[in-house]
């Protein structure tokens, strides 16, 4: 199966008990699933092909049971979707063989699928932690299962919650000499309804894509992707198109909108009270035809909703790896209509203007003096330039910044940040040499961000602060505002240049990880979601270091792979698998950066050389160049 675009799909829950496997489901919020193509429980991914579930074997010992069992509920999945139809009361059928009679009535899979690593150890335990049946006599054992991670997907509109490292107990007893399993527990607590996937057979049954949202409260066009799922059979197919229209279009919550992880900091263009009239697939060609209060949205709102339609069904970047090109959506262009009739305003397909900020004009590289004596001393270093100091004022200090980080273009005078300490400073660049202002954090900063409104992020402990664009200095004055309460110390926080998104690196108990949170506002303040909704990706990355925006679908992660060696990766952020990009780090990086062309900038730890700035400019096929010694390097 290949690396597809995710998407944020708003399915609502069918009645029937197997509701999230008919649908769209929301991205995990930790842990990794795989969506390259692996084998399966039923043998090598291949398309068109159905798996046939198998059924239990005489003689077969307890683990075997159980495995079978796993095997057969994932084989269960492949095939069971056409045109949208849920699952029927039979798809199960096969997997309920391995069950006692009276655990085959109780079993109730579907609220929720959790998917577990590709081979989980399974085992009979030498303390079983259950065994009701021992009570009255019958014969009874346990298997236990361990997976590394855990995800939980569920249809969204529901919280999405997983975790690490669970163990599930499976007890089983004898039914006319056979075993079979009579209860699932999940860290001792028992499951009628728990549905165990491995992450191969999720891949092969789910395609990963992305629906496209507005950031909410703001009139300005830029598209977010929100990763979800949907069922392979469904891809390119008039089912999985429909899903997809009716995942920007519905929302239990509101009437209308994303939800999920990004739901309070985006928003949809079509209006609550939008109905489907149908959606139709000839060929590469997807025809949408909408009613209700979207036939009398005016032209701006027209323009933003087929901007949405065209890039949820078309668009799909996730590719199986670096240069193999987006993946094949089965859909190439859109036409919308609305009350049965082409709209008068007639758009072009490209819609690129709602990336542009991915891609503004190449700017200078800032960085720090690194032996600079006394006060701090920061350079700018241009394309066919020389280096030249910037002009700093008194009163910064002495040795060097912890972070510094220059306002994105467009926002007059451009403001160098920096922080030391407590202290976070703003320095305007090219007018008078003066302090704009200096505020105090309540811990050690660690990093600093802007976004695209010319609010500057700052982060120290296991907080996140924001000060708004324009926040006067002086006693008495209000400063950074918390945000939000990582699970650990954050030792990186950048926000993407869609302004919506924020990616970190938290150092918490179980080791550092790689954290996206979604970034909301409203008039009166700019707020954060709970730490509690942050999503987890890079997860296969045992030490991350340091991390930038890739693009708006990935991150460009420095850092050790499990059991391997230092390396960058390019992490996406539908909680696929990382992929490592074709090139030799330079030693214990600290910090990497990605300009606006493509261009990578990275900063070494300490050597004879000092510590080094180095470049790897787009097409020099992974090859590094040394270009000055400095340290915290920014590109606005």
């Amino acid at each position: 199966m290949t690396r597809r675009a995710r998407t944020a799909v708003a399915a609502a829950a069918a009645a029937v008990a197997a509701a999230l496997l008919a649908g769209c489901v929301t991205m995990p919020s930790s842990g990794l699933v795989r969506v390259d193509g692996q084998p399966s429980s039923g043998g090598p991914v291949a398309e068109g092909v159905q798996f046939v579930p198998v059924p239990p074997g005489g003689n077969w010992k307890p683990t075997e049971i159980v495995a079978g069992f796993l095997a057969a509920s994932g084989s269960s999945l492949s095939g069971n979707f056409l045109g949208g139809n849920a699952l029927s009361g039979n798809s199960f059928a096969v997997a309920r063989e391995y069950l006692s009679p009276a655990y085959r009535r109780q079993w109730r899979p579907g609220r929720a699928a959790t998917i577990i690593q590709a081979n989980p150890r399974i085992s009979v335990p030498a303390v079983p932690t259950i065994l009701s049946h021992m009570a009255s006599g019958a014969s009874s054992t346990q298997v236990s299962v361990v997976s590394r991670f855990v995800e939980t997907l569920q249809p969204a509109g529901n919280l999405v919650a997983s975790s690490h490292g669970h163990q599930f107990q499976f007890e089983l007893v004898q039914v006319d000499g056979e075993w079979r399993i009579s209860s699932i527990a999940e860290d001792g607590t028992p499951s009628n309804n728990l549905l165990l996937l491995t992450e191969t057979d999720f891949a092969r049954d789910y395609q990963p894509r992305n629906l496209y949202f507005f950031p909410a409260g703001s009139p300005q066009d830029v598209l977010v992707p929100d990763p979800v799922f949907i069922p392979q059979q469904a891809a390119g197919s008039e089912g999985g198109a429909r899903l997809l229209v009716r995942g920007l279009i519905a929302s239990p919550r509101s009437g209308s909108g994303p939800t999920g992880w990004l739901s309070d900091a985006t928003s949809t263009a079509f209006p609550a009270g939008t109905k489907i009239l149908g959606v139709q697939v000839s060929g590469i060609k997807a025809v949408v035809d909408l009613g209700g209060t979207a036939a009398r949205a005016g032209p701006g709102r027209l323009f933003r909703m087929e901007a949405q339609l065209v890039w949820s069904l078309t668009s799909a970047p996730y590719s199986p790896g670096p240069g193999a090109g987006p993946a094949a959506t089965g859909i190439g262009s859109v036409e919308l209509l609305l009350d049965h009739r082409r709209p008068a305003l007639l758009l072009p397909q490209g819609f690129t203007q709602f990336f542009a900020r991915w891609q503004p004009a190449a700017g200078p590289l800032y960085y720090q003096q690194a032996t600079a004596a006394g006060g701090p001393g920061v350079d700018e270093l241009r394309s066919g330039s020389a280096a030249r100091a910037v002009p700093l004022p008194g009163g910064l200090g002495n040795g060097p910044f912890t972070a510094i980080a220059v306002s994105p273009p467009g926002l007059a005078p451009a403001i160098l940040a920096a922080c030391r300490g407590r202290d976070v400073y703003q320095v305007p660049l090219g007018a008078a040499s003066r302090i704009a202002s200096a505020q105090r954090l309540q811990g050690r900063c660690t990093s600093l961000s802007w976004d695209d409104e010319g609010d500057l992020w700052a982060t120290a402990g296991n907080g996140a602060y924001v000060l708004a664009a324009g926040t006067p200095a002086g006693p008495g004055r209000p400063g950074f505002a918390p945000v939000f309460t990582a699970p650990g110390e954050i030792t990186s926080l950048q926000v993407a240049p869609d302004g919506v998104r924020a990616a970190m690196i938290v150092r918490t108990p179980r080791g550092p990880q790689i954290r996206v949170a979604a970034i909301s506002r409203n008039a009166a303040q700019v707020y954060s979601l709970q730490a509690a909704q942050m999503v987890q990706v890079g997860s296969d990355i045992a030490d991350p270091v340091a991390l930038g925006w890739r693009d708006p679908y990935y991150l460009l992660v420095a850092g050790q792979a499990r059991g391997g060696a230092d390396a960058l990766y390019e992490v996406p952020l539908n909680g696929g698998a990382k992929i490592q990009l074709p090139t030799v780090l330079p030693a214990h990086v600290t910090q990497v950066i990605v300009s606006q062309r493509g261009t990578v900038v990275a900063t070494d730890g300490p050597g004879e050389a000092g510590q080094r700035i180095w470049l790897q400019p787009p097409g020099s096929d992974g090859l590094w160049t040394p270009i000055t010694t400095g340290i915290t390097p920014d590109i606005p």
